[in-house]
């Protein structure tokens, strides 16, 4: 799933539309782009087992 079809699953979720998302769907968007651009670092999240589930171009 692209970054924009996950963003806009989360506002068919909780009830905006992908032509006018809210503002923390927009917040969101914004956000994923930024850590994705980042190639220096490595950013990854983790869930409570400690598997790695999301990752940057720079890990």
């Amino acid at each position: 799933m692209s970054q924009e079809n996950s963003a806009c699953a989360f506002c068919h979720v909780c009830g905006a539309s992908a032509a006018k998302p809210h503002a923390k769907c927009a917040s969101d968007m914004v956000y994923r782009r930024l850590v994705q651009s980042i190639t220096d670092y490595a950013i990854y999240m983790l869930d409570v087992d400690g598997v790695i589930t999301t990752w940057n171009a720079g890990a």
